[in-house]
Parts: C-alpha cells; sequence; structure tokens
C-alpha cells in the first residue's frame, strides 16, 4: 500500500477499526453506514475526492494535519497518471485484502448484481414500448446498466494481479 511522506516520517495507511469509523462520518449515508459503497464507486471511478477521503481514514491514527495530507497528496500522488493510477489500485486492493472490507466488498458486488438485474427487467419490460416517455426511461435504465457495469469493471481491473517487469520492485511506495 501507498505510503506517504509527511514532515519526514512515511505513513502508511492501515485499514482499521478507526479507518472504518472516520469513514462512516465522512461517506456514511442512510443507505450505508459505513460509507464503503460510496467509497469503493469513487475509487473505481478515479474520483480524486474519494481517495483523499481513503486517506483521511486510512492515516486517522497518524493524525496529519489537513494541510500537510493534502500537501503530501500533491506532491506524490497527483504528481503524474501513473502514481494516480497506482494510488487507486492500491486503495481498492487494501480494502479488498482487508477482512472487514472483503466482505463489505463482496457485499458492494451482490447489490450492484441486484441493481443490474432490476434495471434489465424494467428495460425488458419497455421493449415493445415505442413512445418517446418510453425511450427516455430506456436510456435512464441503460445509463444506470452501463455506470454498474463500468464500476465493475473497473474493480475487478484494480484486483486483478499486476504484471510487473524483470527487475522493479512490486511494491507501490511514494515518497
Amino acid at each position: 500500500m501507498q505510503a506517504l511522506n509527511i514532515n519526514g516520517k512515511s505513513l502508511t495507511p492501515r485499514i482499521n477499526f478507526r479507518f472504518r469509523s472516520v469513514l462512516g462520518k465522512k461517506l456514511g449515508d442512510d443507505n450505508d453506514k459505513s460509507g464503503f459503497s460510496n467509497l469503493i464507486t469513487g475509487l473505481v471511478q478515479s474520483d480524486p475526492d474519494a481517495l483523499l477521503s481513503f486517506y483521511e481514514a486510512a492515516l486517522a491514527g497518524d493524525h496529519p494535519s489537513d494541510d500537510d495530507l493534502f500537501d503530501a497528496l500533491d506532491d506524490q500522488v497527483f504528481k503524474d497518471d501513473d502514481s494516480e493510477d497506482a494510488a487507486f489500485r492500491d486503495a481498492v486492493n487494501a480494502l479488498n485484502d482487508s477482512g472487514f472490507f472483503k466482505i463489505k466488498a463482496k457485499a458492494w458486488k451482490k447489490r450492484n448484481e441486484q441493481l443490474r438485474t432490476i434495471l434489465q427487467a424494467q428495460l425488458d419490460a419497455l421493449a415493445n414500448n415505442d413512445t418517446a416517455a418510453a425511450a427516455n426511461q430506456k436510456t435512464g435504465y441503460q445509463v444506470g446498466l452501463d455506470q454498474i457495469n463500468d464500476s465493475e469493471n473497473a474493480f475487478d481491473k484494480m484486483t486483478a494481479p499486476q504484471e510487473t517487469p524483470a527487475g522493479n520492485p512490486t511494491t507501490s511506495q511514494i515518497g
């Protein structure tokens, strides 16, 4: 997992109960008190705010100031596309590999499958309806299906084993 150098210290994000508590306060809502669904969806969509929330929760035990954290992310993570991609991938993998959140990842995928089934049934029900209103509904349902599929494909790609060129380290510590 990517460590950040902040004030001369290498801080490694930790996925633990403090992480879960901070995440729930930051991203939790009525549908998901833990905030996991909002976080994982944001991470697989490469949303910088989701990555910021990940680091805020994962480094909460180290107590870096907001300014120090923001500066470290700007300097070490958001410096180029490769660093950004590695950070999103590492965050998703850290969540997927942690015991508690591994269960949440399975539940997220199951919820996506349920949504996919519902949206597909709605599309099928409108198949023979050629009205303008039905066309708008079909478009909305298709967009929803595409978003679910894109999120899951990104998750699967991020959690797939990464090939590394010979001689290169497999860790992605930044700093």
